[in-house]
């Protein structure tokens, strides 16, 4: 629906980051996006306004993230962002 990678593809994703920084010296950070209630929002507006709000939410989360980050979607109402070789 997002069109971001998913929790199985993050995984992949951070492994490599992870043997680069560690040969670099380089950090990194993982922060997870929760979601509330997203559920009656299911409920309430039904799916496919639901799926478009997501979509906005990934589009806006992507707008501030360089090219190197990594956003993807770990559940129906869960996001992480891996901020790759930060200083």
């Amino acid at each position: 629906v997002t069109g971001v990678p998913n929790r199985s593809l993050l995984q992949q994703l951070v492994a490599q980051a992870l043997t680069a920084a560690q040969r670099n010296r380089a950090h990194g950070a993982l922060l997870v996006v929760q979601l509330q209630r997203i559920d009656f929002l299911y409920d309430s507006l039904g799916h496919e306004a639901t799926d478009n709000l997501l979509v906005e939410i990934c589009q806006r989360l992507r707008h501030g993230l360089r090219d190197q980050d990594v956003l993807a979607r770990t559940a129906h109402d869960r996001f992480v962002v891996a901020l790759l070789n930060i200083q």
